[in-house]
């Protein structure tokens, strides 16, 4: 695999992280994912994805949510 840039643009995160361009938008809206801007794009340190999707890895996966029975 080639070496990435140590900025990546909104593209290439999708591609790094195998994600769709409405969930980086969503996760940038909420502050959730490390990011910035440079005028009116948004840009990604790929040192900052990595610490972000480790800290991620040890988070436990949601519960199955139970559906209510309806009559």
């Amino acid at each position: 695999m080639e070496k990435a840039p140590d900025f990546l643009t909104i593209d290439e995160v999708c591609k790094y992280l195998r994600a769709a361009k409405g969930t980086i938008y969503k996760y940038s809206k909420s502050r959730s994912i490390p990011c910035f801007m440079i005028g009116r794009q948004l840009r990604f340190r790929k040192e900052a994805l990595d610490d972000w999707v480790k800290k991620r890895e040890t988070i436990k996966p949601h519960k199955k949510r139970r559906r209510l029975k309806t009559r």
